[in-house]
């Protein structure tokens, strides 16, 4: 399951939620982990691949960074 300190935004329009969060439930073979969208709609939550993966470290100090490859 998704860890609720591993989402960085939410954003809720009508019923539909929206959030991104940090997929920490497999590493890949590159020793990171995918950064997915997660939309939710009557209680059912569906993953969408951002094509962005990062480690943990890097997740952490995201909201913080001024690193451009990062941003």
């Amino acid at each position: 399951m998704y860890n609720n300190k591993l989402h960085m935004e939410t954003f809720t329009l009508d019923k539909v939620t929206a959030s991104i969060v940090h997929d920490t439930r497999r590493c890949k073979r590159n020793g990171l982990f995918p950064v997915k969208y997660r939309i939710t709609f009557n209680r059912k939550q569906l993953y969408y691949p951002s094509g962005i993966d990062l480690s943990k470290d890097e997740w952490s100090e995201l909201p913080a960074t001024k690193k451009r490859e990062l941003k």
